[in-house]
């Protein structure tokens, strides 16, 4: 029997930025990869029906546009499957070259289902 793929929610909440990026080319990257952050939480959403709660996640922008390195800062989603998928979409992003420097940027999700 086909289990009927929840319906979910991604907020993704106004993010800080530090150092030489625009914050308009960093939201509009985040939001353009929302799909695939949602499709993180989703996937687990599947096991466990009551997941939720919010993750925020910092990262830093190098010279080229890549990320170099992501962390969860904050959790109250107890689980650690939709934790480093989030991890692995974000570090796979590619943003607008700084101009002037590295930019370290944190940035809120929250998960609810309906």
């Amino acid at each position: 029997k086909k289990r009927a793929k929840l319906v979910s929610k991604v907020r993704i909440g106004r993010g800080k930025s530090t150092g030489f990026c625009k914050k308009s080319d960093i939201s509009k990257t985040v939001r353009r990869r929302s799909r695939a952050i949602r499709a993180c939480y989703e996937q687990r959403l599947q096991v466990k029906s009551d997941l939720r709660g919010k993750l925020s996640v910092r990262w830093t922008i190098g010279l080229n546009g890549k990320v170099r390195g992501a962390t969860v800062v904050n959790s109250s989603l107890n689980d650690s499957a939709v934790k480093g998928c989030i991890l692995r979409v974000i570090r796979r992003m590619s943003f607008a070259k700084p101009e002037g420097g590295v930019c370290v940027i944190q940035w809120p999700f929250v998960f609810t289902s309906s």
